[in-house]
C-alpha cells in the first residue's frame, strides 16, 4: 500500500468501529394514564419496593404487582410515605407524589450523546381513589425524542438516518 494511503485508510477504518452518530432531539415529560374499566385485566398500580408505577394484573399476584382492590389510600401511604398533596376533589381522594428528578432541554449527538439537560423540578404520580378503591392512575415520565444519522443500533443495517428515536 502507498504511503499517502495508508494514514486514510486507517482513519476511515476506526470512524467505521466507533458506533456513533449526528443528531439532535429534546427531552420532555410525557403523560401516562390509565383509567379502571370494567372487564380490563390489565392496569398501573404503585409498586411497593420504589416510587414507580408499574404494570398489574387484576386477579394475579407476584413480586411486582398487586390485585388492584388491595391498592388502597393507606396501603399508599405506607408504601410510599408522605405524599406530595393529599385532598378530596369532586368526592374522589387524589394523591400526589414526587417521583423523581424532572430533567428537560435537549441532547446533541457527535459520536456520543452530549445533554444539555437542567432538573425542572420532579415528575409526578397521582392516584385518584373512589371509596378506597384505586380507579384513576397517572404519571409523567421523561422521553427522549431524536433524530440521528450515522453508524447506530436503530439505523438500516447498522447505517442510516433514523427519525423519533427514543
Amino acid at each position: 500500500m502507498r504511503r499517502g494511503v495508508l494514514a486514510p485508510t486507517i482513519a476511515a477504518g476506526l470512524v467505521i468501529l466507533l458506533s456513533g452518530c449526528v443528531g439532535a432531539g429534546t427531552l420532555k415529560g410525557r403523560v401516562i394514564s390509565w383509567d379502571v374499566a370494567d372487564g380490563s385485566t390489565t392496569a398501573l398500580c404503585p409498586s411497593k419496593k420504589e416510587r414507580e408505577v408499574i404494570g398489574c394484573l387484576f386477579h394475579k399476584l407476584n413480586q411486582y404487582s398487586y390485585v388492584i382492590d388491595e391498592v388502597t389510600p393507606e396501603k399508599l401511604l405506607e408504601w410510599w410515605g408522605a405524599s406530595k398533596s393529599d385532598a378530596v376533589i369532586n368526592g374522589r381522594r387524589v394523591i400526589v407524589y414526587d417521583r423523581s428528578l424532572a430533567w428537560r432541554g435537549a441532547v446533541i449527538f457527535l459520536i456520543i450523546p452530549l445533554p444539555l439537560l437542567i432538573p425542572l423540578g420532579h415528575d409526578e404520580a397521582k392516584f385518584v381513589f373512589k371509596e378506597e378503591r384505586l380507579v384513576h392512575v397517572e404519571y409523567v415520565e421523561d422521553r427522549l425524542t431524536a433524530a440521528i444519522c450515522g453508524f447506530h443500533s436503530e439505523g438500516p443495517d447498522g447505517f442510516g438516518c433514523t427519525a423519533d428515536w427514543h
